[in-house]
Protein backbone atom coordinates (compact mmCIF):
# COMPACT_ATOMS: atom_id res chain seq x y z
CA UNK A 1 0.00 0.00 0.00
CA UNK A 2 1.62 3.06 -1.18
CA UNK A 3 1.94 6.34 1.27
CA UNK A 4 1.08 9.71 0.42
CA UNK A 5 3.93 12.29 0.13
CA UNK A 6 3.91 15.95 0.01
CA UNK A 7 6.74 17.80 -1.36
CA UNK A 8 6.63 21.62 -1.51
CA UNK A 9 7.94 22.67 -4.79
CA UNK A 10 7.33 26.62 -4.53
CA UNK A 11 5.74 29.17 -2.22
CA UNK A 12 8.35 28.32 0.53
CA UNK A 13 9.29 31.09 3.37
CA UNK A 14 7.66 33.74 0.58
CA UNK A 15 4.39 34.60 -1.58
CA UNK A 16 4.42 33.53 -4.89
CA UNK A 17 4.83 30.30 -7.16
CA UNK A 18 2.92 28.42 -4.90
CA UNK A 19 3.28 24.73 -5.71
CA UNK A 20 2.80 21.54 -3.87
CA UNK A 21 2.87 18.43 -4.96
CA UNK A 22 1.29 15.11 -3.74
CA UNK A 23 2.35 11.37 -4.74
CA UNK A 24 0.65 8.35 -4.29
CA UNK A 25 2.24 5.94 -6.31
CA UNK A 26 3.03 6.80 -9.36
CA UNK A 27 0.25 9.34 -9.50
CA UNK A 28 1.03 12.76 -9.54
CA UNK A 29 -1.43 15.91 -8.35
CA UNK A 30 0.15 19.82 -8.10
CA UNK A 31 -1.73 21.73 -5.77
CA UNK A 32 -1.44 25.29 -7.74
CA UNK A 33 1.59 25.62 -9.97
CA UNK A 34 2.36 29.51 -9.73
CA UNK A 35 4.96 32.13 -10.72
CA UNK A 36 6.85 34.63 -8.70
CA UNK A 37 6.46 38.36 -10.55
CA UNK A 38 9.98 40.98 -10.43
CA UNK A 39 10.33 43.94 -11.77
CA UNK A 40 10.95 43.69 -15.53
CA UNK A 41 13.04 40.44 -14.84
CA UNK A 42 11.53 36.69 -15.95
CA UNK A 43 9.04 35.64 -13.28
CA UNK A 44 10.74 33.14 -11.18
CA UNK A 45 9.19 29.58 -11.06
CA UNK A 46 8.52 26.63 -9.38
CA UNK A 47 10.87 23.72 -8.94
CA UNK A 48 9.95 20.78 -11.98
CA UNK A 49 7.77 17.94 -10.48
CA UNK A 50 9.64 14.45 -10.14
CA UNK A 51 8.06 13.09 -13.59
CA UNK A 52 4.81 12.95 -15.08
CA UNK A 53 1.94 15.09 -13.49
CA UNK A 54 -1.55 13.64 -14.00
CA UNK A 55 -3.79 16.19 -12.41
CA UNK A 56 -3.87 19.88 -10.99
CA UNK A 57 -6.03 21.32 -8.25
CA UNK A 58 -5.84 25.06 -9.06
CA UNK A 59 -7.22 26.64 -5.96
CA UNK A 60 -7.50 30.39 -8.34
CA UNK A 61 -6.67 32.32 -11.32
CA UNK A 62 -3.80 34.83 -9.81
CA UNK A 63 -0.69 34.20 -11.30
CA UNK A 64 1.27 33.42 -8.44
CA UNK A 65 -0.51 30.29 -8.37
CA UNK A 66 -1.49 29.40 -11.78
CA UNK A 67 1.24 30.80 -13.95
CA UNK A 68 3.51 28.07 -14.68
CA UNK A 69 0.90 25.75 -15.36
CA UNK A 70 1.46 25.93 -18.79
CA UNK A 71 4.75 24.43 -18.40
CA UNK A 72 3.21 20.96 -17.60
CA UNK A 73 1.33 21.66 -21.24
CA UNK A 74 4.40 20.99 -23.24
CA UNK A 75 4.53 17.07 -23.51
CA UNK A 76 1.66 15.33 -21.88
CA UNK A 77 -0.74 17.83 -20.39
CA UNK A 78 -2.42 16.89 -16.98
CA UNK A 79 -5.99 17.27 -16.27
CA UNK A 80 -6.70 20.83 -14.88
CA UNK A 81 -9.31 20.81 -12.02
CA UNK A 82 -10.98 23.91 -11.24
CA UNK A 83 -14.04 26.03 -10.74
CA UNK A 84 -16.15 27.26 -13.69
CA UNK A 85 -15.03 31.12 -14.46
CA UNK A 86 -11.35 30.68 -12.64
CA UNK A 87 -10.87 29.10 -16.45
CA UNK A 88 -11.70 31.91 -17.96
CA UNK A 89 -9.86 34.39 -15.60
CA UNK A 90 -6.64 32.37 -15.74
CA UNK A 91 -6.51 32.11 -19.42
CA UNK A 92 -6.87 36.04 -19.93
CA UNK A 93 -4.11 36.33 -16.86
CA UNK A 94 -1.78 34.26 -19.18
CA UNK A 95 -2.21 35.51 -22.38
CA UNK A 96 -1.31 38.97 -20.73
CA UNK A 97 1.94 37.27 -19.60
CA UNK A 98 2.76 36.90 -22.72
CA UNK A 99 2.31 40.22 -23.35
CA UNK A 100 4.73 41.43 -20.59
CA UNK A 101 7.68 39.54 -21.68
CA UNK A 102 7.14 40.72 -24.59
CA UNK A 103 7.15 44.04 -23.78
CA UNK A 104 10.05 44.20 -21.60
CA UNK A 105 11.74 41.81 -23.69
CA UNK A 106 12.47 38.70 -21.76
CA UNK A 107 11.84 35.07 -23.18
CA UNK A 108 8.43 33.60 -22.15
CA UNK A 109 8.94 29.82 -21.24
CA UNK A 110 5.61 29.06 -23.12
CA UNK A 111 3.61 30.19 -26.06
CA UNK A 112 0.17 30.51 -27.54
CA UNK A 113 0.06 26.51 -27.91
CA UNK A 114 0.42 25.71 -23.94
CA UNK A 115 -2.47 27.82 -23.12
CA UNK A 116 -4.38 26.41 -25.53
CA UNK A 117 -3.80 23.09 -24.12
CA UNK A 118 -4.96 24.81 -20.83
CA UNK A 119 -8.15 25.23 -21.91
CA UNK A 120 -8.70 21.97 -23.34
CA UNK A 121 -7.63 20.00 -20.53
CA UNK A 122 -9.62 21.95 -17.95
CA UNK A 123 -12.46 20.61 -16.06
CA UNK A 124 -14.74 22.29 -14.26
CA UNK A 125 -15.59 21.17 -11.13
CA UNK A 126 -18.29 22.12 -8.43
CA UNK A 127 -17.80 23.10 -4.58
CA UNK A 128 -18.90 19.73 -2.39
CA UNK A 129 -18.73 17.23 -5.33
CA UNK A 130 -15.89 14.81 -4.41
CA UNK A 131 -13.84 13.76 -7.44
CA UNK A 132 -12.08 10.31 -7.65
CA UNK A 133 -8.26 10.48 -9.25
CA UNK A 134 -6.02 7.62 -10.15
CA UNK A 135 -4.50 6.24 -7.36
CA UNK A 136 -6.83 6.42 -4.92
CA UNK A 137 -6.84 9.60 -4.35
CA UNK A 138 -10.54 12.06 -3.91
CA UNK A 139 -10.41 15.55 -3.88
CA UNK A 140 -13.05 17.82 -3.13
CA UNK A 141 -13.39 21.87 -4.07
CA UNK A 142 -14.75 24.00 -1.09
CA UNK A 143 -15.59 27.70 -1.53
CA UNK A 144 -12.26 29.78 -0.47
CA UNK A 145 -13.83 33.39 -0.11
CA UNK A 146 -10.73 35.06 -1.30
CA UNK A 147 -12.08 35.84 -4.66
CA UNK A 148 -15.35 34.64 -7.59
CA UNK A 149 -14.21 31.31 -7.81
CA UNK A 150 -11.88 30.47 -5.26
CA UNK A 151 -11.45 26.98 -3.57
CA UNK A 152 -9.63 25.31 -1.19
CA UNK A 153 -9.20 21.40 -1.44
CA UNK A 154 -10.01 18.81 1.15
CA UNK A 155 -8.28 15.33 -0.37
CA UNK A 156 -8.51 11.78 1.01
CA UNK A 157 -5.78 9.03 0.53
CA UNK A 158 -7.05 5.95 2.03
CA UNK A 159 -7.59 6.68 5.50
CA UNK A 160 -5.40 10.07 5.41
CA UNK A 161 -6.82 13.68 5.22
CA UNK A 162 -5.51 16.70 3.54
CA UNK A 163 -6.40 20.01 3.64
CA UNK A 164 -4.86 22.60 1.33
CA UNK A 165 -5.70 25.98 1.94
CA UNK A 166 -4.70 28.36 -0.83
CA UNK A 167 -5.41 31.69 0.08
CA UNK A 168 -8.34 32.09 2.26
CA UNK A 169 -10.30 34.97 3.87
CA UNK A 170 -13.41 33.89 6.80
CA UNK A 171 -14.29 37.40 6.53
CA UNK A 172 -17.48 38.52 4.13
CA UNK A 173 -16.51 40.96 1.13
CA UNK A 174 -18.34 43.63 -0.78
CA UNK A 175 -17.75 40.44 -3.63
CA UNK A 176 -17.64 37.42 -2.06
CA UNK A 177 -18.58 35.74 0.75
CA UNK A 178 -16.09 34.50 3.49
CA UNK A 179 -15.43 30.85 3.53
CA UNK A 180 -17.18 28.60 6.50
CA UNK A 181 -16.52 25.09 7.18
CA UNK A 182 -18.00 22.13 8.31
CA UNK A 183 -15.34 19.20 7.95
CA UNK A 184 -13.78 16.38 10.23
CA UNK A 185 -10.41 16.74 11.38
CA UNK A 186 -7.04 16.73 8.96
CA UNK A 187 -4.44 14.81 9.22
CA UNK A 188 -2.34 17.57 7.40
CA UNK A 189 -3.24 21.07 6.92
CA UNK A 190 -0.83 23.07 3.88
CA UNK A 191 -1.93 26.64 4.96
CA UNK A 192 -1.15 29.86 3.18
CA UNK A 193 0.31 32.05 5.76
CA UNK A 194 0.98 35.53 3.53
CA UNK A 195 -0.42 38.23 6.71
CA UNK A 196 1.03 35.09 9.44
CA UNK A 197 1.77 38.36 11.79
CA UNK A 198 -0.89 40.51 10.98
CA UNK A 199 -4.58 41.38 12.14
CA UNK A 200 -6.62 43.37 9.68
CA UNK A 201 -8.66 46.03 11.36
CA UNK A 202 -12.52 45.76 10.65
CA UNK A 203 -13.59 46.23 6.44
CA UNK A 204 -16.43 48.80 7.56
CA UNK A 205 -13.41 51.44 9.21
CA UNK A 206 -11.00 50.77 5.97
CA UNK A 207 -14.05 52.13 3.65
CA UNK A 208 -15.05 54.96 5.87
CA UNK A 209 -11.01 55.72 5.61
CA UNK A 210 -11.40 55.22 1.36
CA UNK A 211 -14.57 57.74 1.59
CA UNK A 212 -12.72 60.31 3.36
CA UNK A 213 -9.11 60.48 1.43
CA UNK A 214 -11.10 60.23 -1.45
CA UNK A 215 -13.57 63.12 -0.67
CA UNK A 216 -10.42 65.48 1.03
CA UNK A 217 -7.86 65.00 -2.16
CA UNK A 218 -11.18 65.67 -4.57
CA UNK A 219 -11.85 68.60 -2.78
CA UNK A 220 -8.48 70.34 -2.85
CA UNK A 221 -8.60 69.50 -6.48
CA UNK A 222 -6.35 66.85 -6.77
CA UNK A 223 -7.06 63.15 -8.33
CA UNK A 224 -6.92 59.72 -6.00
CA UNK A 225 -5.13 57.04 -7.86
CA UNK A 226 -5.95 53.51 -6.77
CA UNK A 227 -3.70 50.49 -7.74
CA UNK A 228 -5.69 47.18 -7.44
CA UNK A 229 -5.26 43.68 -8.89
CA UNK A 230 -7.50 43.34 -11.68
CA UNK A 231 -8.69 40.18 -11.04
CA UNK A 232 -11.59 41.09 -8.01
CA UNK A 233 -9.98 43.77 -6.10
CA UNK A 234 -11.32 46.99 -8.23
CA UNK A 235 -14.05 45.22 -8.90
CA UNK A 236 -14.88 45.58 -4.96
CA UNK A 237 -13.80 48.81 -4.38
CA UNK A 238 -15.90 50.08 -6.96
CA UNK A 239 -18.63 48.19 -4.90
CA UNK A 240 -16.91 50.01 -1.34
CA UNK A 241 -17.73 53.41 -3.77
CA UNK A 242 -20.87 53.12 -4.50
CA UNK A 243 -22.10 52.22 -1.25
CA UNK A 244 -20.51 55.25 0.31
CA UNK A 245 -22.13 57.65 -2.09
CA UNK A 246 -18.99 58.76 -3.49
CA UNK A 247 -19.94 61.84 -5.27
CA UNK A 248 -16.71 62.09 -7.20
CA UNK A 249 -16.23 60.57 -10.71
CA UNK A 250 -15.09 57.46 -11.17
CA UNK A 251 -13.02 55.82 -13.88
CA UNK A 252 -11.56 51.75 -14.54
CA UNK A 253 -8.41 51.86 -16.44
CA UNK A 254 -6.63 48.09 -17.29
CA UNK A 255 -7.13 44.99 -17.53
CA UNK A 256 -9.98 45.04 -14.76
CA UNK A 257 -12.36 45.96 -17.54
CA UNK A 258 -12.13 42.67 -19.05
CA UNK A 259 -11.95 41.15 -16.12
CA UNK A 260 -15.74 42.50 -15.07
CA UNK A 261 -17.00 41.40 -18.51
CA UNK A 262 -15.67 37.86 -17.43
CA UNK A 263 -17.96 38.35 -13.56
CA UNK A 264 -20.89 39.31 -14.60
CA UNK A 265 -21.39 36.12 -16.73
CA UNK A 266 -21.01 34.60 -13.69
CA UNK A 267 -23.59 35.50 -10.78
CA UNK A 268 -23.89 33.22 -8.96
CA UNK A 269 -19.71 33.16 -8.12
CA UNK A 270 -20.22 36.79 -6.35
CA UNK A 271 -22.43 37.36 -3.38
CA UNK A 272 -24.82 40.12 -4.49
CA UNK A 273 -24.49 40.26 -8.12
CA UNK A 274 -27.04 43.20 -8.17
CA UNK A 275 -25.13 45.49 -6.17
CA UNK A 276 -22.06 44.54 -8.63
CA UNK A 277 -23.81 45.26 -11.42
CA UNK A 278 -25.42 49.12 -10.43
CA UNK A 279 -22.04 49.96 -9.09
CA UNK A 280 -20.31 49.26 -12.43
CA UNK A 281 -22.83 51.15 -13.79
CA UNK A 282 -21.60 54.04 -12.60
CA UNK A 283 -18.23 53.94 -13.34
CA UNK A 284 -16.49 55.31 -16.15
CA UNK A 285 -14.23 52.87 -18.56
CA UNK A 286 -10.84 54.92 -20.06
CA UNK A 287 -10.63 54.25 -23.17
CA UNK A 288 -7.49 55.44 -24.59
CA UNK A 289 -4.38 57.76 -23.91
CA UNK A 290 -6.11 61.05 -24.46
CA UNK A 291 -8.73 60.36 -22.07
CA UNK A 292 -6.10 58.79 -19.61
CA UNK A 293 -4.31 62.86 -19.65
CA UNK A 294 -7.89 64.52 -19.59
CA UNK A 295 -8.60 62.90 -16.51
CA UNK A 296 -5.01 62.53 -14.76
CA UNK A 297 -5.00 66.02 -12.33
CA UNK A 298 -8.63 66.41 -12.22
CA UNK A 299 -10.67 65.97 -8.99
CA UNK A 300 -11.45 62.16 -9.41
CA UNK A 301 -10.60 58.44 -8.74
CA UNK A 302 -8.70 56.36 -10.61
CA UNK A 303 -8.64 52.76 -10.42
CA UNK A 304 -6.21 51.21 -12.52
CA UNK A 305 -3.81 48.12 -12.81
CA UNK A 306 -1.17 47.13 -11.63
CA UNK A 307 -1.62 46.51 -7.86
CA UNK A 308 1.80 46.72 -7.33
CA UNK A 309 2.44 49.21 -9.29
CA UNK A 310 4.30 47.06 -11.47
CA UNK A 311 4.01 48.39 -15.18
CA UNK A 312 0.27 49.19 -16.34
CA UNK A 313 -1.96 52.34 -16.98
CA UNK A 314 -0.65 52.92 -12.96
CA UNK A 315 2.91 54.05 -13.91
CA UNK A 316 1.55 56.50 -15.74
CA UNK A 317 -0.70 58.34 -13.39
CA UNK A 318 1.31 58.22 -10.56
CA UNK A 319 4.61 59.48 -13.16
CA UNK A 320 2.35 62.47 -14.06
CA UNK A 321 1.24 63.34 -10.74
CA UNK A 322 4.18 62.83 -8.94
CA UNK A 323 4.60 66.11 -8.16
CA UNK A 324 1.00 66.50 -7.21
CA UNK A 325 1.01 66.92 -3.23
CA UNK A 326 -2.87 67.85 -3.79
CA UNK A 327 -2.78 64.51 -5.02
CA UNK A 328 -3.01 60.74 -3.53
CA UNK A 329 -2.23 57.11 -4.56
CA UNK A 330 -4.40 55.15 -1.90
CA UNK A 331 -2.32 51.04 -1.72
CA UNK A 332 -5.62 48.60 -1.17
CA UNK A 333 -3.88 44.96 -1.52
CA UNK A 334 -1.02 43.69 -0.86
CA UNK A 335 2.83 45.15 -1.99
CA UNK A 336 5.28 42.35 -1.94
CA UNK A 337 8.71 42.54 -1.83
CA UNK A 338 10.82 43.89 -4.47
CA UNK A 339 8.16 45.82 -5.69
CA UNK A 340 7.60 49.49 -7.03
CA UNK A 341 4.48 49.13 -4.68
CA UNK A 342 6.43 48.62 -1.36
CA UNK A 343 9.44 50.76 -2.85
CA UNK A 344 6.40 53.60 -3.24
CA UNK A 345 5.34 52.78 0.44
CA UNK A 346 8.91 52.55 2.06
CA UNK A 347 10.61 55.20 -0.23
CA UNK A 348 7.93 57.23 -1.79
CA UNK A 349 9.77 56.90 -5.32
CA UNK A 350 8.55 55.29 -8.63
CA UNK A 351 10.70 52.93 -11.31
CA UNK A 352 9.97 53.98 -14.69
CA UNK A 353 9.60 51.33 -17.36
CA UNK A 354 12.66 52.70 -18.59
CA UNK A 355 14.83 52.23 -15.47
CA UNK A 356 14.51 55.99 -14.40
CA UNK A 357 13.75 56.14 -10.70
CA UNK A 358 11.46 59.65 -9.41
CA UNK A 359 10.59 60.92 -6.42
CA UNK A 360 6.61 61.30 -5.29
CA UNK A 361 5.20 64.00 -3.72
CA UNK A 362 2.14 62.62 -3.89
CA UNK A 363 0.03 61.70 -0.56
CA UNK A 364 0.65 57.63 -0.08
CA UNK A 365 -1.79 56.28 1.96
CA UNK A 366 -2.21 52.46 2.64
CA UNK A 367 -5.15 50.93 3.14
CA UNK A 368 -5.89 47.20 4.24
CA UNK A 369 -8.87 45.44 1.77
CA UNK A 370 -7.02 42.58 2.07
CA UNK A 371 -8.40 39.07 0.92
CA UNK A 372 -6.61 37.34 2.70
CA UNK A 373 -6.95 35.90 5.89
CA UNK A 374 -4.87 37.01 9.15
CA UNK A 375 -3.13 35.32 11.54
CA UNK A 376 -6.49 35.65 14.14
CA UNK A 377 -8.25 33.19 10.75
CA UNK A 378 -5.16 31.10 10.77
CA UNK A 379 -5.43 30.11 14.17
CA UNK A 380 -8.90 29.66 14.14
CA UNK A 381 -8.90 26.73 11.52
CA UNK A 382 -5.85 25.13 13.09
CA UNK A 383 -8.00 24.48 16.11
CA UNK A 384 -11.04 23.66 13.65
CA UNK A 385 -9.03 21.47 11.95
CA UNK A 386 -7.06 19.64 14.56
CA UNK A 387 -4.32 18.21 12.00
CA UNK A 388 -1.32 16.45 13.02
CA UNK A 389 0.50 18.80 10.89
CA UNK A 390 1.07 21.92 9.54
CA UNK A 391 2.76 23.24 6.47
CA UNK A 392 3.06 26.65 6.55
CA UNK A 393 3.24 28.04 2.99
CA UNK A 394 2.83 30.73 0.85
CA UNK A 395 4.25 33.70 3.58
CA UNK A 396 7.11 36.03 4.39
CA UNK A 397 7.09 35.06 7.87
CA UNK A 398 5.85 31.13 7.49
CA UNK A 399 9.06 29.96 9.18
CA UNK A 400 8.54 32.45 12.52
CA UNK A 401 4.49 31.16 12.15
CA UNK A 402 5.31 27.66 12.42
CA UNK A 403 6.86 27.67 15.45
CA UNK A 404 4.17 29.88 16.83
CA UNK A 405 2.15 27.43 16.11
CA UNK A 406 4.19 24.62 17.52
CA UNK A 407 4.76 26.46 21.03
CA UNK A 408 1.13 26.96 21.16
CA UNK A 409 -0.84 23.98 20.13
CA UNK A 410 1.85 21.15 20.56
CA UNK A 411 1.31 20.78 16.59
CA UNK A 412 4.53 19.61 14.81
CA UNK A 413 4.00 22.57 12.48
CA UNK A 414 6.69 23.10 9.43
CA UNK A 415 7.84 26.39 7.30
CA UNK A 416 9.01 23.87 4.23
CA UNK A 417 11.96 24.74 1.89
CA UNK A 418 12.11 23.92 -1.57
CA UNK A 419 11.97 20.18 -2.43
CA UNK A 420 11.58 19.21 1.10
CA UNK A 421 9.11 16.05 1.98
CA UNK A 422 6.47 14.96 4.18
CA UNK A 423 5.13 11.52 4.20
CA UNK A 424 1.85 9.86 5.54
Amino acid sequence: MSRLEIKALGGCREVGRAAIQLTAGDTRVLLDYGIKIRRRKPPLYPEEPDGKVNYVALTHAHLDHSGAIPLLMKKKPPKVLGIDLTREYTEMLLWDSLRVAKKNSYEARYGEREILEFHRNYREVEYEHGVKLRGGIEIRALSAGHIPGSAMFYIRHRNKTILYTGDFNFIDTRLVEGMTLELPKVDVLIMETTYATRKHPPRSSQERELKQIIDETCSRRGTVIIPGFALARLEEISMVLYVAGTSWPVFMDGMARNIVKITLRYPNRVRDYRLLRQALSKINYVRDQKMRDKIAGSPSVVLTTSGMLEGGPVVYYVAKLHDSSESTVAIVGYQAEDTNGRRLIEERKLELSEGDLIDVNMQVRQLDFSAHTDITGMKYLIKKTRPKAVLCVHGEEANKFASEIEDTYGTTSIAPKEGETLKI
